[in-house]
């Protein structure tokens, strides 16, 4: 079956979005976030020791099981760091 124009626009509609987001982040991965500041390391193990088993798996869902393997990976070595 021929593939439909529209389908052919979407296409490269979506292929377009994903170069500009692709170049926006590298143009903007060392820039500040608008109107926000960032977060000392130890507000980040607060928030992290206080997560529970419904926010892991939120993250989960969001980020995949190998960013959050990671962000587990950090935390817990930054708290052997401090004797947490």
């Amino acid at each position: 079956m021929k593939e439909s124009i529209h389908d052919r626009v979407v296409d490269k509609l979506i292929e377009r979005n994903k170069r500009v987001r692709g170049k926006l982040a590298e143009e903007y991965a060392k820039t500040k976030p608008f109107r926000q500041e960032p977060v000392s390391s130890d507000e980040m193990l607060v928030y992290y020791n206080m997560l529970g088993s419904e926010d892991i798996d939120y993250l989960l869902q969001k980020h995949g099981r190998e960013a959050v393997n990671q962000m587990i990976y950090e935390f817990e070595t930054m708290k052997q760091r401090r004797g947490m």
